[in-house]
Protein backbone atom coordinates (compact mmCIF):
# COMPACT_ATOMS: atom_id res chain seq x y z
CA UNK A 1 0.00 0.00 0.00
CA UNK A 2 1.86 3.51 -1.18
CA UNK A 3 1.84 5.94 1.35
CA UNK A 4 -0.91 8.18 0.49
CA UNK A 5 -3.14 5.32 0.63
CA UNK A 6 -2.24 4.09 3.91
CA UNK A 7 -2.51 7.76 5.58
CA UNK A 8 -5.93 8.11 3.79
CA UNK A 9 -6.83 4.23 5.28
CA UNK A 10 -5.22 5.27 8.90
CA UNK A 11 -7.29 9.11 8.56
CA UNK A 12 -10.90 6.87 7.67
CA UNK A 13 -9.98 4.45 10.83
CA UNK A 14 -9.62 6.92 13.09
CA UNK A 15 -12.75 8.74 12.28
CA UNK A 16 -15.01 5.61 12.21
CA UNK A 17 -13.21 5.27 16.11
CA UNK A 18 -14.50 8.80 17.34
CA UNK A 19 -17.87 8.48 15.35
CA UNK A 20 -20.07 6.53 17.83
CA UNK A 21 -19.18 9.61 20.27
CA UNK A 22 -21.72 11.78 17.39
CA UNK A 23 -24.63 9.79 17.26
CA UNK A 24 -26.63 11.91 15.45
CA UNK A 25 -23.77 12.36 12.54
CA UNK A 26 -23.78 8.32 13.10
CA UNK A 27 -27.48 7.71 12.27
CA UNK A 28 -27.23 10.89 9.48
CA UNK A 29 -24.65 8.65 8.00
CA UNK A 30 -26.33 5.37 7.94
CA UNK A 31 -29.49 6.61 6.66
CA UNK A 32 -29.98 6.62 2.75
CA UNK A 33 -32.86 8.37 1.15
CA UNK A 34 -35.96 9.77 2.78
CA UNK A 35 -38.48 8.34 4.84
CA UNK A 36 -42.10 9.34 5.06
CA UNK A 37 -43.72 10.88 8.39
CA UNK A 38 -47.12 10.29 8.43
CA UNK A 39 -49.66 12.71 10.70
CA UNK A 40 -52.90 11.34 12.02
CA UNK A 41 -55.43 13.59 13.52
CA UNK A 42 -58.79 11.80 14.77
CA UNK A 43 -61.53 12.61 12.31
CA UNK A 44 -59.36 13.49 9.72
CA UNK A 45 -57.36 11.74 7.04
CA UNK A 46 -53.55 10.85 7.77
CA UNK A 47 -51.52 12.67 5.17
CA UNK A 48 -47.52 12.00 4.29
CA UNK A 49 -44.58 13.87 3.87
CA UNK A 50 -41.35 12.81 2.71
CA UNK A 51 -38.63 14.19 4.86
CA UNK A 52 -34.53 13.70 3.94
CA UNK A 53 -32.49 11.40 6.08
CA UNK A 54 -31.64 13.36 8.69
CA UNK A 55 -33.68 16.53 8.34
CA UNK A 56 -36.55 17.90 10.86
CA UNK A 57 -40.26 16.88 9.75
CA UNK A 58 -42.46 20.10 9.32
CA UNK A 59 -44.57 20.87 12.13
CA UNK A 60 -47.91 20.65 10.25
CA UNK A 61 -51.39 21.83 11.50
CA UNK A 62 -55.07 20.36 11.39
CA UNK A 63 -55.37 23.19 8.37
CA UNK A 64 -53.25 20.93 6.88
CA UNK A 65 -54.90 17.85 6.57
CA UNK A 66 -58.93 19.58 6.74
CA UNK A 67 -60.71 19.42 3.79
CA UNK A 68 -63.65 21.87 4.01
CA UNK A 69 -66.55 22.78 1.61
CA UNK A 70 -64.05 22.71 -1.46
CA UNK A 71 -60.88 21.41 -0.98
CA UNK A 72 -59.58 22.50 -3.80
CA UNK A 73 -60.70 26.07 -3.31
CA UNK A 74 -58.44 28.44 -1.69
CA UNK A 75 -61.18 30.32 -0.47
CA UNK A 76 -62.28 27.50 1.57
CA UNK A 77 -58.68 26.75 3.48
CA UNK A 78 -59.43 26.54 7.35
CA UNK A 79 -57.95 29.31 8.99
CA UNK A 80 -55.51 27.90 12.11
CA UNK A 81 -56.56 31.08 14.22
CA UNK A 82 -58.39 29.84 17.82
CA UNK A 83 -56.69 26.00 16.82
CA UNK A 84 -54.01 24.83 18.36
CA UNK A 85 -52.27 21.93 16.92
CA UNK A 86 -49.97 19.62 18.97
CA UNK A 87 -48.12 16.10 17.66
CA UNK A 88 -47.05 12.90 19.73
CA UNK A 89 -45.43 10.08 19.01
CA UNK A 90 -48.47 7.58 20.65
CA UNK A 91 -51.77 7.61 20.09
CA UNK A 92 -52.72 7.69 23.47
CA UNK A 93 -51.10 11.23 23.40
CA UNK A 94 -48.71 11.03 26.02
CA UNK A 95 -45.38 11.51 24.43
CA UNK A 96 -44.27 15.04 22.69
CA UNK A 97 -42.76 14.60 19.20
CA UNK A 98 -39.67 17.18 19.32
CA UNK A 99 -39.19 17.35 15.75
CA UNK A 100 -35.62 16.56 15.51
CA UNK A 101 -34.00 14.90 13.18
CA UNK A 102 -35.39 11.67 10.84
CA UNK A 103 -34.17 8.19 10.66
CA UNK A 104 -36.95 6.31 10.52
CA UNK A 105 -40.26 5.94 8.78
CA UNK A 106 -42.13 7.90 11.62
CA UNK A 107 -46.14 8.36 12.52
CA UNK A 108 -47.37 11.39 14.55
CA UNK A 109 -50.72 11.30 16.20
CA UNK A 110 -52.28 14.76 16.85
CA UNK A 111 -54.13 16.59 19.34
CA UNK A 112 -56.46 19.98 18.33
CA UNK A 113 -57.49 21.88 21.09
CA UNK A 114 -60.14 25.48 20.36
CA UNK A 115 -58.55 27.70 22.02
CA UNK A 116 -61.21 30.69 20.83
CA UNK A 117 -64.36 30.36 19.06
CA UNK A 118 -65.05 33.02 16.35
CA UNK A 119 -69.09 31.38 16.32
CA UNK A 120 -71.55 33.95 16.25
CA UNK A 121 -75.52 32.89 16.77
CA UNK A 122 -78.20 33.98 17.98
CA UNK A 123 -80.33 34.01 21.41
CA UNK A 124 -80.91 30.27 20.66
CA UNK A 125 -77.92 28.85 19.26
CA UNK A 126 -78.08 29.20 15.71
CA UNK A 127 -75.49 30.79 13.76
CA UNK A 128 -75.85 34.08 12.55
CA UNK A 129 -72.62 34.72 10.43
CA UNK A 130 -69.51 32.34 9.86
CA UNK A 131 -66.94 33.89 11.84
CA UNK A 132 -63.00 33.93 11.20
CA UNK A 133 -63.19 30.39 9.63
CA UNK A 134 -61.62 30.42 6.23
CA UNK A 135 -58.43 32.10 5.32
CA UNK A 136 -58.60 35.16 3.52
CA UNK A 137 -59.76 38.96 3.72
CA UNK A 138 -63.13 38.95 5.57
CA UNK A 139 -65.14 40.27 2.36
CA UNK A 140 -63.43 36.87 1.04
CA UNK A 141 -64.91 34.79 3.91
CA UNK A 142 -68.39 36.55 3.50
CA UNK A 143 -68.71 35.66 -0.11
CA UNK A 144 -68.05 32.03 1.11
CA UNK A 145 -70.54 32.06 3.17
CA UNK A 146 -72.99 33.52 1.27
CA UNK A 147 -72.86 30.85 -0.96
CA UNK A 148 -72.40 27.65 0.69
CA UNK A 149 -73.78 28.81 5.01
CA UNK A 150 -76.97 28.79 5.58
CA UNK A 151 -79.12 30.51 8.38
CA UNK A 152 -82.56 29.45 9.94
CA UNK A 153 -85.85 31.70 8.69
CA UNK A 154 -87.49 31.63 11.89
CA UNK A 155 -86.56 30.19 15.21
CA UNK A 156 -89.43 29.20 17.38
CA UNK A 157 -88.94 30.85 20.85
CA UNK A 158 -90.87 28.33 22.87
CA UNK A 159 -89.09 25.59 21.58
CA UNK A 160 -85.72 26.49 19.79
CA UNK A 161 -87.20 24.59 16.82
CA UNK A 162 -85.80 26.16 13.28
CA UNK A 163 -87.03 26.39 9.88
CA UNK A 164 -84.47 26.19 7.20
CA UNK A 165 -85.00 26.65 3.06
CA UNK A 166 -81.37 24.86 2.24
CA UNK A 167 -81.11 25.92 -1.84
CA UNK A 168 -78.99 23.65 -4.01
CA UNK A 169 -76.33 22.62 -0.55
CA UNK A 170 -75.99 24.57 1.96
CA UNK A 171 -75.26 23.88 6.39
CA UNK A 172 -76.04 25.23 9.17
CA UNK A 173 -74.53 25.13 12.60
CA UNK A 174 -75.64 25.28 15.95
CA UNK A 175 -73.58 26.58 18.29
CA UNK A 176 -74.88 24.96 21.62
CA UNK A 177 -72.69 21.64 22.66
CA UNK A 178 -74.50 18.48 23.18
CA UNK A 179 -72.69 16.83 26.54
CA UNK A 180 -71.70 13.74 25.22
CA UNK A 181 -71.88 12.06 28.70
CA UNK A 182 -76.23 12.30 28.13
CA UNK A 183 -77.96 11.07 25.30
CA UNK A 184 -79.13 14.04 23.19
CA UNK A 185 -81.41 14.47 20.24
CA UNK A 186 -81.93 16.13 16.66
CA UNK A 187 -85.50 16.29 15.19
CA UNK A 188 -85.64 16.62 10.97
CA UNK A 189 -89.23 17.09 9.89
CA UNK A 190 -90.05 17.49 5.95
CA UNK A 191 -93.62 17.62 6.46
CA UNK A 192 -94.12 21.00 7.79
CA UNK A 193 -91.95 23.29 4.95
CA UNK A 194 -91.63 21.09 2.36
CA UNK A 195 -92.14 17.33 0.68
CA UNK A 196 -90.55 14.43 1.48
CA UNK A 197 -91.31 13.44 -2.14
CA UNK A 198 -88.67 15.97 -3.46
CA UNK A 199 -85.25 14.29 -3.94
CA UNK A 200 -82.79 15.93 -1.01
CA UNK A 201 -79.99 14.48 0.82
CA UNK A 202 -79.72 15.52 4.24
CA UNK A 203 -76.62 15.38 6.64
CA UNK A 204 -76.65 15.34 10.43
CA UNK A 205 -72.87 15.67 11.43
CA UNK A 206 -71.71 16.05 14.73
CA UNK A 207 -67.63 17.80 15.16
CA UNK A 208 -65.52 18.06 18.47
CA UNK A 209 -65.52 21.90 17.74
CA UNK A 210 -67.54 24.44 16.70
CA UNK A 211 -64.89 26.06 14.52
CA UNK A 212 -64.72 22.39 12.18
CA UNK A 213 -68.62 22.75 11.84
CA UNK A 214 -68.25 26.26 11.06
CA UNK A 215 -65.64 25.36 8.07
CA UNK A 216 -68.43 22.40 6.99
CA UNK A 217 -68.40 18.93 5.27
CA UNK A 218 -71.84 19.55 3.18
CA UNK A 219 -70.73 17.66 0.77
CA UNK A 220 -70.19 14.03 2.83
CA UNK A 221 -67.06 12.42 2.27
CA UNK A 222 -65.04 15.49 2.33
CA UNK A 223 -62.45 15.52 5.14
CA UNK A 224 -63.96 18.32 7.12
CA UNK A 225 -63.15 16.64 11.21
CA UNK A 226 -66.67 14.91 11.46
CA UNK A 227 -66.50 12.59 13.83
CA UNK A 228 -69.82 11.74 13.28
CA UNK A 229 -71.99 11.61 10.16
CA UNK A 230 -75.46 10.59 9.25
CA UNK A 231 -77.01 10.77 5.35
CA UNK A 232 -80.34 9.78 4.44
CA UNK A 233 -82.03 10.53 1.31
CA UNK A 234 -85.55 11.57 1.44
CA UNK A 235 -87.83 10.93 -1.95
CA UNK A 236 -90.80 8.84 -3.09
CA UNK A 237 -88.55 5.89 -3.98
CA UNK A 238 -85.66 5.93 -1.57
CA UNK A 239 -87.01 7.69 1.48
CA UNK A 240 -84.97 6.37 4.45
CA UNK A 241 -81.77 4.63 2.26
CA UNK A 242 -78.79 6.19 4.43
CA UNK A 243 -75.62 5.87 4.99
CA UNK A 244 -73.64 5.89 8.83
CA UNK A 245 -70.10 7.29 8.13
CA UNK A 246 -68.02 8.10 10.15
CA UNK A 247 -63.87 9.59 10.09
CA UNK A 248 -61.95 7.82 12.16
CA UNK A 249 -58.49 6.91 13.01
CA UNK A 250 -58.28 5.05 9.56
CA UNK A 251 -60.41 6.31 7.36
CA UNK A 252 -60.83 4.86 3.54
CA UNK A 253 -58.25 6.27 1.12
CA UNK A 254 -60.96 5.95 -1.44
CA UNK A 255 -63.97 8.58 0.01
CA UNK A 256 -61.66 9.84 2.91
CA UNK A 257 -64.51 8.61 5.56
CA UNK A 258 -64.05 5.05 6.98
CA UNK A 259 -66.82 2.88 6.68
CA UNK A 260 -69.07 1.56 9.01
CA UNK A 261 -72.53 -0.38 9.54
CA UNK A 262 -71.52 -2.98 6.83
CA UNK A 263 -70.32 -0.69 3.85
CA UNK A 264 -70.60 2.76 2.32
CA UNK A 265 -74.18 2.88 0.96
CA UNK A 266 -75.45 0.60 2.98
CA UNK A 267 -78.74 1.23 4.63
CA UNK A 268 -78.55 2.16 8.38
CA UNK A 269 -81.37 0.25 9.21
CA UNK A 270 -84.61 -0.27 6.34
CA UNK A 271 -87.25 1.07 9.33
CA UNK A 272 -85.68 4.83 8.67
CA UNK A 273 -87.46 4.14 5.34
CA UNK A 274 -90.72 3.41 7.06
CA UNK A 275 -90.52 5.96 9.63
CA UNK A 276 -90.00 8.93 6.80
CA UNK A 277 -92.88 7.91 4.71
CA UNK A 278 -94.92 7.06 7.23
CA UNK A 279 -94.20 10.60 9.38
CA UNK A 280 -92.34 12.62 7.01
CA UNK A 281 -90.40 13.19 10.16
CA UNK A 282 -87.56 11.37 12.54
CA UNK A 283 -85.91 12.33 15.65
CA UNK A 284 -82.35 10.99 15.75
CA UNK A 285 -81.23 10.15 19.16
CA UNK A 286 -77.38 9.55 19.70
CA UNK A 287 -75.41 7.91 22.23
CA UNK A 288 -71.96 7.90 22.19
CA UNK A 289 -70.12 6.10 25.15
CA UNK A 290 -66.32 4.95 25.74
CA UNK A 291 -66.35 2.18 23.10
CA UNK A 292 -68.34 3.60 20.35
CA UNK A 293 -72.47 4.85 20.26
CA UNK A 294 -75.90 4.37 18.24
CA UNK A 295 -78.31 6.08 16.55
CA UNK A 296 -81.62 5.70 17.61
CA UNK A 297 -85.56 6.71 17.02
CA UNK A 298 -87.22 5.76 19.51
CA UNK A 299 -87.09 2.00 20.91
CA UNK A 300 -85.89 1.52 17.17
CA UNK A 301 -82.04 1.23 16.86
CA UNK A 302 -80.63 2.70 13.56
CA UNK A 303 -77.21 2.58 13.92
CA UNK A 304 -73.78 1.72 14.95
CA UNK A 305 -71.47 4.53 15.38
CA UNK A 306 -67.66 4.24 15.87
CA UNK A 307 -67.39 7.39 17.64
CA UNK A 308 -66.08 7.57 21.07
CA UNK A 309 -66.46 9.84 23.92
CA UNK A 310 -61.89 10.66 23.27
CA UNK A 311 -63.24 11.71 19.53
CA UNK A 312 -64.74 14.89 21.46
CA UNK A 313 -61.87 16.17 23.61
CA UNK A 314 -63.84 18.79 25.67
CA UNK A 315 -66.75 16.85 26.15
CA UNK A 316 -69.60 18.31 24.06
CA UNK A 317 -70.29 17.76 20.52
CA UNK A 318 -71.32 20.56 17.83
CA UNK A 319 -74.20 19.84 15.67
CA UNK A 320 -74.38 21.00 11.69
CA UNK A 321 -77.35 19.91 9.61
CA UNK A 322 -77.56 20.46 5.79
CA UNK A 323 -78.55 19.09 2.25
CA UNK A 324 -75.78 18.69 -0.84
CA UNK A 325 -79.41 19.04 -3.06
CA UNK A 326 -81.42 21.76 -0.94
CA UNK A 327 -84.22 20.96 1.12
CA UNK A 328 -86.85 22.40 3.50
CA UNK A 329 -86.33 21.37 6.86
CA UNK A 330 -87.42 21.93 10.70
CA UNK A 331 -84.89 20.99 12.71
CA UNK A 332 -85.08 21.08 16.80
CA UNK A 333 -81.81 19.53 18.73
CA UNK A 334 -82.55 18.36 22.44
CA UNK A 335 -81.29 17.05 25.84
CA UNK A 336 -82.03 17.31 29.34
CA UNK A 337 -81.54 19.88 30.91
CA UNK A 338 -80.42 19.90 35.16
CA UNK A 339 -82.00 22.01 37.28
CA UNK A 340 -81.34 25.98 36.92
CA UNK A 341 -81.29 28.13 40.00
CA UNK A 342 -81.04 31.97 40.03
CA UNK A 343 -79.87 35.30 41.48
CA UNK A 344 -80.42 38.73 40.83
CA UNK A 345 -77.89 41.57 41.66
CA UNK A 346 -78.78 45.41 42.17
CA UNK A 347 -81.94 47.61 42.94
CA UNK A 348 -83.02 47.81 38.96
CA UNK A 349 -83.81 44.01 38.20
CA UNK A 350 -86.19 41.24 39.88
CA UNK A 351 -86.22 37.98 38.33
CA UNK A 352 -89.97 35.91 38.87
CA UNK A 353 -88.72 32.58 37.55
CA UNK A 354 -86.60 30.94 34.92
CA UNK A 355 -87.23 28.05 32.63
CA UNK A 356 -84.32 25.89 30.73
CA UNK A 357 -85.12 24.75 26.96
CA UNK A 358 -83.34 23.64 24.44
CA UNK A 359 -79.86 25.41 24.30
CA UNK A 360 -81.58 28.35 25.90
CA UNK A 361 -83.50 30.04 28.99
CA UNK A 362 -86.43 31.60 29.34
CA UNK A 363 -86.47 34.38 32.30
CA UNK A 364 -89.27 36.62 33.60
CA UNK A 365 -87.78 39.49 34.82
CA UNK A 366 -88.43 43.45 35.81
CA UNK A 367 -85.53 45.82 34.81
CA UNK A 368 -85.92 49.37 35.71
CA UNK A 369 -86.42 52.27 33.02
CA UNK A 370 -83.20 53.03 31.14
CA UNK A 371 -81.74 49.21 32.19
CA UNK A 372 -81.32 46.04 29.89
CA UNK A 373 -81.24 42.43 31.20
CA UNK A 374 -77.48 40.96 31.87
CA UNK A 375 -76.73 37.53 32.81
CA UNK A 376 -73.23 34.95 33.69
CA UNK A 377 -72.91 31.91 34.10
CA UNK A 378 -70.08 31.82 36.56
CA UNK A 379 -67.97 34.16 34.42
CA UNK A 380 -69.12 34.13 31.01
CA UNK A 381 -71.16 36.77 29.89
CA UNK A 382 -74.21 35.60 28.51
CA UNK A 383 -76.06 36.81 25.38
CA UNK A 384 -79.89 37.80 26.03
CA UNK A 385 -82.70 39.08 23.59
CA UNK A 386 -86.27 41.10 24.87
CA UNK A 387 -89.04 39.28 24.19
CA UNK A 388 -91.32 41.42 25.60
CA UNK A 389 -94.10 41.53 28.45
CA UNK A 390 -90.80 40.96 30.68
CA UNK A 391 -89.87 37.92 29.35
CA UNK A 392 -86.22 37.20 28.12
CA UNK A 393 -84.23 34.93 25.71
CA UNK A 394 -80.83 34.15 27.54
CA UNK A 395 -78.37 31.69 25.50
CA UNK A 396 -76.56 28.91 26.65
CA UNK A 397 -72.91 28.24 25.29
CA UNK A 398 -73.86 24.31 26.51
CA UNK A 399 -75.84 21.83 27.31
CA UNK A 400 -76.34 22.32 30.98
CA UNK A 401 -76.95 18.74 31.93
CA UNK A 402 -76.03 19.19 35.53
CA UNK A 403 -77.80 21.83 37.93
CA UNK A 404 -76.68 25.34 37.27
CA UNK A 405 -76.71 28.80 38.58
CA UNK A 406 -77.22 31.96 36.46
CA UNK A 407 -76.71 35.16 38.32
CA UNK A 408 -78.55 38.58 36.72
CA UNK A 409 -78.31 42.07 36.99
CA UNK A 410 -79.35 45.48 35.50
CA UNK A 411 -77.02 47.26 33.05
CA UNK A 412 -77.19 51.04 31.15
CA UNK A 413 -79.47 50.67 27.94
CA UNK A 414 -77.29 51.24 24.67
CA UNK A 415 -79.80 54.13 23.75
CA UNK A 416 -80.58 55.43 26.70
CA UNK A 417 -80.99 59.64 26.67
CA UNK A 418 -80.02 60.39 29.72
CA UNK A 419 -77.10 58.99 31.10
CA UNK A 420 -77.73 60.83 34.57
CA UNK A 421 -80.77 59.19 35.37
CA UNK A 422 -82.69 55.56 35.18
CA UNK A 423 -79.94 52.56 35.12
CA UNK A 424 -76.80 55.31 34.95
CA UNK A 425 -78.35 56.96 38.58
CA UNK A 426 -78.54 53.39 40.09
CA UNK A 427 -74.90 52.56 39.17
CA UNK A 428 -73.42 55.73 40.47
CA UNK A 429 -75.16 54.89 43.84
CA UNK A 430 -73.26 51.89 43.81
CA UNK A 431 -75.54 49.13 42.12
CA UNK A 432 -73.24 48.24 39.27
CA UNK A 433 -74.24 46.11 36.89
CA UNK A 434 -72.62 43.01 35.74
CA UNK A 435 -71.06 42.77 32.46
CA UNK A 436 -73.12 41.41 29.16
CA UNK A 437 -72.37 41.22 25.69
CA UNK A 438 -73.60 44.59 24.10
CA UNK A 439 -77.40 45.01 23.43
CA UNK A 440 -76.62 46.16 19.97
CA UNK A 441 -75.10 42.48 18.72
CA UNK A 442 -78.32 40.95 20.66
CA UNK A 443 -80.67 42.80 18.86
CA UNK A 444 -79.33 42.02 15.38
CA UNK A 445 -80.41 38.10 16.49
CA UNK A 446 -83.85 39.12 16.34
CA UNK A 447 -84.79 38.53 13.05
CA UNK A 448 -84.77 34.80 13.86
CA UNK A 449 -87.23 35.12 16.32
CA UNK A 450 -90.79 33.70 15.73
CA UNK A 451 -93.04 34.64 18.55
CA UNK A 452 -95.00 31.92 19.60
CA UNK A 453 -95.59 30.63 16.61
CA UNK A 454 -98.73 27.97 16.84
CA UNK A 455 -97.46 24.21 15.83
CA UNK A 456 -99.72 21.88 13.71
Amino acid sequence: MRGGQKFLAAALAAALAVLPAFPHFAAVSAAEGTHTVTYSVRAFSPVTREVAAGDSAPALTVADLHRGIDGSDSRTALSEAGLKTEWFTDEALTRPYSFGAVNEDTVLYGKVTQTQSFFEGDVFGWNRTSGITYVGEPALNEAVSGEYYSFPLRVDEESGEAEFSFFGGGYSVYGVGFDVSEPFSVSVDFGDVGQIYQVTIFDVLLYPNVTFAQAGSVYGHQNGGAAAALRFWADGENAGKAENTNSSWEPSPETMWCETGGGYGEPVSPLLREILLAESAVTFTFEIGEEGGAVWSGDTKLADLQCTRADFPDGYAYLSVGSETGADVTVRPAQAAGAVSFSAEGENVSVRGVEAKNGYLIAEADVAEGCTLAAKLGEEELQTLGLGEGRYAVSLPRYMTEAFSVTFSAESGEEEEDPAGGCGAAAAGGYGAAGSIGIAAVAAASFAVLKRRKHI
